[in-house]
């Protein structure tokens, strides 16, 4: 059997995303099933048990074209959005709208807390979910309704 391991020889560069689907699935019991028809991933890839299992447990879905594409690198909006569905974080866009667009504006006179991302993003809503603390409820669909926020690299932040 094959065993991955990240090389250590290369400590900068990017993380795949076959790669990084097998650091986080090993932090679990690998759930069983078959492969998504992602045509460019075959059962004899070396992550295709990980790939299975971040399938099956939801954290990953393919491109729109079918593919996975294990060997490309992994993107902040990716990883971001994997680890929230990992740690069961699941972001509802209406509750951040409310929560966070009039605090920013009121405490920093600011209408968006990073410049270089939307809310049109596909992942917009993960990474406010990721990079805000914040307290939180569970509406019944097991969305959170954001209560306050915090967040600590704005000067003078605080939670109000």
């Amino acid at each position: 059997m094959f065993l991955f391991r990240l090389d250590t020889r290369y400590p900068h560069a990017p993380i795949t995303r076959a790669e990084l689907t097998a650091v986080m699935s090993r932090f679990f019991d690998l759930s069983d099933g078959t492969l998504q028809n992602f045509t460019d991933v075959n059962d004899n890839h070396w992550a295709v048990r990980y790939i299975i299992n971040a399938v099956n447990r939801g954290w990953v879905i393919g491109f729109e074209d079918d593919t996975f594409r294990p060997d490309n690198s992994t993107t902040r909006a990716e990883a971001v959005t994997m680890l929230n569905r990992i740690l069961i974080r699941r972001p509802n866009p209406a509750t951040i709208r409310a929560t966070l667009y009039p605090h920013l504006d009121y405490y920093f006179n600011m209408d968006a807390l990073f410049t270089d991302i939307t809310n049109s993003h596909w992942a917009y809503y993960d990474i406010m979910e990721a990079a805000v603390e914040h307290l939180y409820t569970l509406d019944e669909n097991g969305l959170e309704i954001w209560s306050e926020v915090y967040i600590p690299w704005i000067q003078g932040s605080s939670n109000h």
